[in-house]
């Protein structure tokens, strides 16, 4: 690594000061509206919207809630899914979905 130039936390404060004022700006709330700027960027891209709406990928996998490791390794998660796709009649312990 690289050791920075700073010696003390006023060196770094004064730092994060320059780079991002609003870190220093305490009880003062800055509104996070971003419409303006993407309005003006928008209109300097020519470029047309999509013919069909988007569709989240939730939508078209099947067993999304089991697509991370730790909803594949859990039993519970297992007996839920396990319970929609083929009816909760297919679980022993329906309850615990």
């Amino acid at each position: 690594g690289i050791t920075l130039p700073y010696d003390t936390l006023d060196q770094v404060r004064n730092r994060l000061e320059e780079v991002s004022p609003n870190l220093v700006r305490y009880d003062d709330i800055e509104g996070a509206n971003y419409f303006q700027q993407a309005n003006e960027l928008s209109k300097l891209v020519n470029q047309q919207l999509l013919a069909d709406p988007l569709v989240p990928p939730q939508l078209t996998i099947k067993d999304f809630y089991m697509t991370d490791s730790i909803s594949r390794a859990s039993q519970t998660m297992a007996k839920c899914v396990k319970a929609v796709t083929e009816g909760a009649q297919a679980v022993e312990e329906p309850s615990v979905c």
